[in-house]
């Protein structure tokens, strides 16, 4: 009898101390480099149990009839948003260009193919640790460089437009365009700074062309790494992320989450 393949294992670093954290994070710098000194961008989970995995696809069973599908979904959602912005706001990407849209929408919530990343350490903090339903906080660091040489991209990190000339992700653009989705590459895009929001998180995207977990994949390992806070590394980071500021109103910065920083901060007095 043969024996059964086994996924190679994520690795998981334990940290106690912001000090640790940063250590975790140069020590996933050299795990995962391919071209030296790489770049690492970062995604914050409240949980453990929560999927590395794109909204549309993880949140797929509560949208359910809207259409079917999740890529038919996505562009129900895209036409419907669209719909909807121009009487909100005046700042608004062309209408045919799919890939400034489907960022705005990723940032104000809407289900899409995109998963959010940042190149921030402390914004991911932030993401984890700020859940009201927080169980194992946990970062995501991922090395978008590593990821895109699997798949033989035109450059270490593509510019998500609409024209571009990588074919992996022309695919993936007019898989959106056309309601269906045949692709199955992972690939990390820089988007571009349609709104605030994506400037102050430092955002970055990868965009997912089934609904894979992209640390469930066999080759997961060589570009993902995990830190998780223990009860002391989660009172620390907290300490740590009101020293530096890092509160909604920094992280969202419009005037409802200004105005709900301030409403906190008044709170916290009575």
């Amino acid at each position: 009898m043969g024996r059964e393949r086994t996924r190679p294992v994520v690795r998981t670093i334990d940290v106690n101390s912001i000090a640790e954290y940063l250590d975790a994070i140069e020590k996933s710098r050299r795990d995962l480099s391919v071209y030296g000194n790489t770049s690492l961008w970062f995604r914050g989970h409240a949980s453990n149990r929560w999927a590395l995995q794109p909204s549309i696809y993880r949140d797929i069973p509560y949208y359910n009839g809207v259409n079917g599908s999740n890529w038919s979904l996505e562009r129900t959602f895209l036409v419907k948003f669209q719909s909807g912005a121009y009487s909100r706001s005046e700042n608004l990407p062309d209408q045919n260009d799919i890939s400034q849209w489907l960022c705005l929408m990723r940032h104000y919530g809407v289900p899409t193919r995109l998963l959010d990343w940042s190149t921030c350490p402390l914004v991911a903090a932030y993401f984890a640790l700020s859940s009201s339903n927080l169980k194992t906080p946990n970062i995501w660091i991922l090395s978008p460089t590593t990821l895109n040489e699997l798949h033989n991209t035109v450059a270490p990190i593509l510019i998500l437009r609409d024209g571009t000339p990588d074919k992996s992700l022309s695919n993936h653009l007019l898989n959106i365009k056309n309601d269906y989705n045949d692709e199955t590459s992972v690939l990390a895009v820089d988007p571009p700074e349609v709104d605030s929001r994506l400037l102050a998180q430092k955002a970055k995207f990868t965009i997912h062309g089934s609904s894979n977990c992209l640390s469930r994949t066999n080759l997961g390992q060589s570009f993902l790494n995990r830190v998780r806070f223990t009860q002391q590394g989660v009172k620390e980071m907290t300490k740590a992320l009101k020293l530096f500021s890092y509160n909604q109103s920094t992280i969202f910065p419009d005037l409802e989450h200004l105005a709900l920083e301030l409403r906190d901060k008044i709170s916290m007095r009575f």
